[in-house]
């Protein structure tokens, strides 16, 4: 315990060789008790490469820990959403996509909606790269609704990586989640990421949503790659 003070004291002195160093340390061996102390850290820092350093061991010292609320409440409290506080309110935001937890969710979807394209941009990376199906449906909305196009893009790759992720879903749902991927106008890129995705679902249902796109020139050679794939495996 007296180590791990003595590091965080270390952490918050404004030597950046000195911080790096202490934050490297705390990570490997910090609890829930340290969180607050290294979400003030992190928001104090004054460049790039500690504030990042910050990040990478809050998350490390977070999975250590049980999940739920405990975890995620002093990284939520640290968004504090003024101007004054952006740069470390994209941090803490990628640092709660990271851990991943779903009692951040709330936060991070709220992020969603702000003036600031700075922090509505680091909710969506948030969400986008969350580790479990569970913002499949904040990205739906977002891909539908935003005005900028970066945002739908990011948001529809998203909601595609999410959908591909083991689940004890359903598989007709899963397929109308594709649906509703096919009705959301999908340029080229995005209809080949769609393509893939059905191309790993054992069931005929797969094949029918492939069909669709067997006559279209942007995609019809991944659709009979992606039909081929589904019989072979339907056939085993």
């Amino acid at each position: 315990e007296g180590s791990l003070l003595l590091l965080l004291r270390t952490a918050e002195k404004d030597v950046e060789d000195l911080q790096i160093e202490a934050l490297r340390a705390i990570g490997a061996i910090a609890g829930p008790e340290e969180l607050p102390a290294m979400v003030d850290i992190l928001i104090q820092a004054t460049n790039e490469a500690v504030r990042a350093e910050a990040g990478r061991a809050l998350v490390a010292a977070a999975r250590r820990c049980e999940p739920g609320n405990p975890r995620t409440l002093p990284i939520v409290k640290g968004i504090r959403g003024g101007a004054r506080s952006i740069v470390a309110d994209v941090a803490l935001l990628g640092v709660l996509g990271e851990i991943g937890d779903d009692s951040a969710l709330p936060a991070v979807r709220s992020a969603t909606t702000k003036r600031s394209g700075e922090i509505r941009s680091a909710g969506l990376r948030a969400l986008a790269q969350w580790p479990t199906p569970s913002a499949i449906n904040d990205l739906e909305t977002i891909t539908r609704k935003s005005k900028d196009e970066s945002e739908r893009r990011m948001a529809f790759e998203g909601y595609i990586r999410q959908l591909r992720m083991e689940s004890d879903r359903p598989v007709d749902e899963t397929l109308g989640y594709y649906r509703t991927a096919i009705s959301m106008n999908p340029d080229a890129a995005q209809k080949k990421q769609i393509l893939a995705g059905l191309a790993e679902i054992r069931d005929a249902g797969a094949i029918d949503l492939v069909a669709l796109y067997l006559d279209d020139a942007d995609a019809r050679e991944e659709a009979a790659l992606a039909k081929s794939k589904i019989e072979e495996t339907l056939a085993k």
